[in-house]
């Protein structure tokens, strides 16, 4: 080590260089408060300026420098590792790829078997029967011409088809060029279901805050019979002016096929009401057409006895036509329209495409129908009655049915406000068991219009009115029954398939950080923003990947939500949702401490978002609600929205037989894809800063934590560069709390001119501590359970020895005052885990730290290695703080934890290239360490370094990651009970690994085993309860403090109080029994009254001849001894 003065730094202090032999230089800081040390053969000049630099208590020392490896060379030695580690889990990673192909096929298997079932007759267009047999006789059987078969068709002509041959089922699949049109109709109940006691007639309610108007606007809905000259004439003109089309339909269609059914509203049956089901939509009205139509001519209450048609049914359109003339009309001029109503119709005959619709007409059957107004006091009231009149209601206990054609509140309804509450039977729209129409039409026109007209004609006049003459559908193209699965379950099946890897990204970085692999690649150099970079690129990759693959066979396999919709704006989506996923998966692994646990939350979020999204969002979506975007905020729901929108466009475009969802869609009403982008980015960001932040904070096995407002650190920092001189960055700077921690005169701090050369350190110093940290507990404050504790000479000279120390370039640690106490908990007292520690350890040097389980040694090194963050005090690890620059000091630093923090799939061969990379190694150097560091723990030799770790036995991969502490030159190795589980020969192959590579290096041990700290350490230090009892060499130790022989004797069970009594009364009064089993006793003999002669002496004697002795031995105390002694007397137990 060669000490080196530079010139003055820009802030006006000197700098102080050590330079190892490796050329790998690092500039060492004094401790705040100090003088900086001072190079042998300086200048005076020199000596001077440091001088005084010292001498300003606002002086601030250079900051160290650190070797550190580059972000380049960190990614690419993780990302060399990720590679090797997924290469070992091909299998796990081909799975997870073939995963949406899985899904896929389920799907495509599901659909064709569904498909199946589906596929039949009455789910495609009616084709000509060639063979209708009786009884189904093949012997028996005709050609069908027209129409359906009506017994059992054995042979179809498939290449002749329409709706000529087609039954109402079938209708809605045929290929419609231009539809019938069809009067508009009231839903009506059968004459057995109407309510009571008005029946056969059908009954309307009403209520309305004025009940005159609305008594009056109800009255206006059902007009009095009437047909005039005007009216037939009108009928004609239509018939005349549209047989050509009549013709073109009936050529395309067939014969019969043609129903002009708005030709009755043209006659004057504007009323008419059915009960048969809705079957077909507007493509057939079963009213009019089908297996049993009904229909009903609605008239004002007493209107069919003044048409003379009470009491009849399926009166025939003719007679129908010819009482509303005799009724409104005079005698004569209802003689004259009689007769040309007749020539009408006569006209109708023939076989001319005109005729042919006509006639659909002309042979309907229709029944007189009067309706009753019931008038209900109130809405609530026009309610229960309502309800009641369905059967399962069973009001009063009856359970027969009292139906109601409608029911209107016309509320405040006035001459200039229209403000109507209309209520229907919602059953009627409701399919039939064996109807595959997809949506069933409800006939809501025909009272809408009733109510309107009323309206109109109350307020300008009878002569304004708005009759719906006829209602009728769009063409169409001919269709089949497909299922298509994709459509019905495309936003909810994919939902969960492109979230399924939440689950394994959340996994993954749990378990690093649960296993402290995490901690453990930080450890040997591996900064955060590598770290992080790496693992999102490696998350992005696999998200890639997966998603090409499940788009690409799910186009192969021709789901419409992939191949309908622009594969640009599904891009869009998935990256986002992708990015957004990634950085989720990072927030989530800051809040769980266990992988399983974040595991199974991860699958609930998946399964439970699709199916929130199918019951709750996607009827939000449906009606507009603008809360539905606050559920997207939840970024499961924002894809769920992405892909119900594709679904939806993918949806028309199949039945519409277009595209699906492009650019220009963006804009149409209610699309929700550009917010579900907003979402998913913005969220993106705030997911990534969140668990930055998080991790700093909260540090869920990464490390210290960071006070919650770090990021402020900047504000104190630029007041500190305006100041003319720099200033040490106190707890005055930082404004935290400092707490004057005085050290009593019982330490007896020794004087400057005692130490010459040392200056000497004030008796009140300030500790800087961690906001809401507990008191610190001073080296000279009271031991635990109220002891008076006197610091042993030894401790107390080390303490001292740290307190002056000027020179840190030969002590790579040096640890002052440092602390660690736990808050108290459950009502129990603060948990002092290290009360006040004081080290400095030397190049070359190996340390050990012994104690009884829970003495604090582990939470020692916890706390220098950064795992945990002290309460107090600080620490200088290669000159770098411990509290401040942890990153700088993980690149000075191995570590040997006492778990073996090991990837199983990797070889041992990959675990040192990895770490040695980390460390800034590569090529031959990189070959040679790790030949090197493989050789020293034996694990080269017949292709054991090429063997993954988990075919190791625990012996060999102890040995792997002692061989891993020492990759990569560190300054500073860490080793927690390196020869934990080892044989003796692996034992001694591992002890001759460390001596070996002690050269120029501190070593931090801790162990249980005495023969392994007598070998090893140059010093040791006894930790029991928090503190130093004892430090120094192991000879050294044994000497002051193993001022005793011990002696054991074996002896009959029945002799055991006469062989302790004869020891105390023949060697020494003060001879201490420390162990008695089975008549084996066990005593600590003080040296200065008993000798090794005496012994030998006494032992031979007369006095002993009377016992039977059995055995007996006397030895020297050995550190085993000595460290029993120390727990013995602070009242604890070894192994506790």
């Amino acid at each position: 080590m060669v000490l080196q003065h530079s010139e003055n730094s820009n802030d006006g202090f000197p700098k102080i260089r050590a330079f190892r032999q490796d050329s790998k230089d690092i500039e060492r800081a004094s401790w705040p408060g100090n003088s900086p040390p001072v190079a042998a053969g300086a200048s005076n000049q020199a000596k001077a300026g440091m001088q005084q630099a010292a001498a300003m208590t606002a002086g601030e020392a250079t900051e160290p420098h650190s070797k550190r490896a580059s972000f380049k060379v960190q990614a690419g030695a993780l990302w060399r590792k990720n590679v090797a580690y997924q290469r070992r889990n091909i299998g796990t990673n081909v799975c997870l790829l073939c995963a949406p192909i899985l899904f896929c096929l389920v799907l495509l298997v599901l659909q064709s078997a569904i498909g199946r079932l589906l596929k039949g007759e009455q789910s495609e267009c009616g084709c000509q029967c060639t063979r209708c047999c009786f009884n189904g006789d093949p012997g028996n059987c005709t050609s069908i011409t027209q129409g359906t078969c009506p017994y059992q068709c054995l042979q179809h002509n498939k290449s002749h088809c329409g709706v000529a041959f087609s039954t109402p089922a079938q209708y809605p699949f045929c290929d419609l060029d231009h539809t019938s049109s069809w009067p508009a109709i009231l839903q009506t109940p059968s004459e057995a279901h109407r309510a009571a006691p008005f029946k056969p007639k059908a009954a309307l309610l009403y209520t309305g805050n004025d009940c005159a108007v609305a008594r009056t606007l109800s009255e206006g809905m059902l007009s009095p019979p009437s047909l005039t000259l005007p009216m037939l004439l009108d009928a004609q003109t239509y018939l005349s002016s549209f047989s050509g089309d009549f013709a073109q339909m009936e050529q395309q269609q067939g014969v019969g096929t043609v129903v002009p059914g708005e030709l009755l509203s043209l006659m004057g049956l504007q009323r008419l009401g059915t009960s048969s089901t809705v079957k077909a939509g507007l493509y057939l009205e079963t009213a009019l057409m089908g297996d049993n139509p009904t229909l009903y001519a609605l008239w004002p209450d007493a209107t069919c006895a003044r048409l003379g048609l009470e009491g009849t049914a399926n009166t025939s359109l003719s007679t129908m036509l010819h009482a509303m003339i005799d009724a409104s009309n005079t005698p004569a001029l209802a003689s004259v329209l009689n007769a040309r109503l007749d020539n009408i119709t006569q006209s109708f005959a023939g076989n001319g495409s005109t005729a042919s619709a006509a006639s659909q007409i002309t042979n309907l059957k229709i029944n007189c129908t009067d309706v009753v107004l019931l008038k209900a006091s109130d809405a609530e009231e026009l309610q229960r009655t309502l309800y009641c009149g369905y059967f399962q209601a069973r009001c009063n206990g009856s359970s027969a049915p009292n139906a109601y054609a409608a029911a209107f509140d016309w509320r405040d309804t006035g001459a200039t406000k229209f403000a109507l509450d209309m209520l229907y039977n919602d059953t009627y729209a409701m399919k039939e068991e064996s109807s595959t129409v997809h949506a069933a039409y409800q006939r809501l026109p025909q009272v809408l219009n009733m109510a309107v007209n009323s309206w109109l004609q109350s307020v300008l006049g009878d002569k304004r009115v708005a009759e719906l003459v006829g209602v009728m559908d769009m063409p169409k193209f001919a269709t089949s029954v497909h299922m298509d699965l994709s459509l019905l379950l495309g936003s909810f099946f994919c939902t969960w398939v492109v979230q399924m890897l939440l689950p394994v990204y959340v996994m993954q970085l749990v378990y690093e950080k649960e296993n402290r692999l995490r901690m453990m690649m930080k450890m040997h150099g591996l900064g955060d923003a590598a770290y992080w970079i790496v693992t999102y690129g490696w998350f992005a990759v696999l998200y890639a990947a997966y998603m090409i693959v499940f788009v690409f066979f799910g186009s192969i396999m021709g789901l419409s939500i992939f191949t309908k919709n622009d594969y640009g704006l599904q891009f869009i989506l998935y990256a986002l949702f992708g990015n957004n996923m990634i950085a989720f998966s990072f927030l989530m692994s800051c809040v769980f401490p266990s992988s399983r646990t974040a595991t199974v939350f991860a699958y609930l979020l998946v399964f439970g978002s699709g199916l929130v999204g199918s019951l709750l969002l996607s009827q939000l979506a449906n009606g507009g609600y603008w809360y539905a975007d606050l559920l997207e905020f939840i970024p499961s729901l924002a894809l769920y929205r992405g892909l119900y929108e594709l679904n939806e466009y993918s949806s028309l475009a199949v039945n519409r037989k277009s595209f699906g969802l492009a650019a220009a869609n963006l804009s149409d009403p209610q699309n929700g894809m550009k917010v579900v982008w907003l979402i998913l980015g913005v969220e993106w960001v705030i997911f990534m800063l969140a668990a930055w932040y998080l991790e700093q904070v909260y540090a869920s096995g990464t490390g210290n934590k960071r006070h919650p407002l770090f990021f402020l650190e900047w504000i104190w920092l630029s007041k500190d560069r305006k100041q003319p001189a720099r200033k040490h960055r106190d707890s005055k700077d930082l404004n935290l709390p400092t707490i004057k921690s005085p050290i009593k005169q019982a330490l007896q701090l020794a004087p400057a001119a005692s130490l010459p050369g040392i200056a000497t350190v004030p008796a009140s110093s300030p500790v800087l501590v961690k906001p809401g940290a507990l008191p610190l507990v001073d080296a000279s404050s009271v031991a635990a359970a109220g002891a008076e504790w006197q610091e042993p000479a030894d401790v107390a000279a080390e303490r001292r020895k740290v307190e002056a120390m000027q020179d840190y370039a030969d002590h790579p640690i040096v640890v002052k005052h440092l602390q660690k106490t736990y808050p108290s908990r459950d009502g129990q007292p603060p948990k002092h885990a290290v009360r006040s520690l004081n080290l400095g350890i030397k190049r070359g040097e190996c340390f050990g730290l012994l104690g009884p389980n829970g003495a604090g040694k582990s939470t020692s090194m916890s706390m220098m290695v950064g795992l945990i963050e002290p309460s107090g005090g600080d620490a200088l690890i290669g000159g770098f703080d411990i509290t401040k620059n942890m990153d700088d000091i993980y690149s000075l630093m191995g570590v040997c934890p006492q778990h073996d923090l090991l990837w199983e799939t990797l070889t041992g061969r990959e675990h040192l290239m990895f770490y040695g990379r980390l460390k800034g190694m590569k090529g031959a150097e990189l070959e040679a360490a790790v030949q090197s560091g493989l050789r020293a723990v034996n694990l080269w030799a017949n292709s054991v370094a090429d063997k993954q770790a988990r075919q190791y036995s625990g012996g060999m991969k102890r040995r792997l990651s002692v061989a891993i502490s020492f990759i990569g030159d560190p300054l500073v190795v860490y080793m927690d009970e390196p020869s934990t589980g080892l044989d003796p020969a692996s034992r001694r192959t591992l002890w001759e690994c460390v001596k070996n590579n002690k050269h120029d290096r501190a070593i931090v041990l801790t162990t249980h085993n005495m023969e392994e700290a007598e070998l090893l350490c140059d010093r040791l230090g006894i930790f029991v309860d928090g503190r130093l009892v004892c430090i120094g060499h192991p000879k050294d130790i044994t000497g002051r403090h193993g001022s005793f022989l011990v002696l054991t004797i074996t002896v009959p069970a029945e002799q055991v109080a006469a062989a302790q009594q004869m020891v105390l009364e023949c060697l020494s009064p003060r001879a201490q029994l420390t162990y008695s089993v089975g008549g084996t006793l066990k005593f600590e003999l003080p040296s200065s009254e008993v000798s090794l002669s005496r012994v030998f002496a006494t032992m031979a004697g007369d006095k002993f001849s009377e016992l039977q002795l059995l055995d007996w031995g006397v030895a020297n105390a050995t550190l085993e001894e000595v460290f029993i002694r120390f727990a013995r007397q602070m009242g604890l137990k070894a192994g506790r």
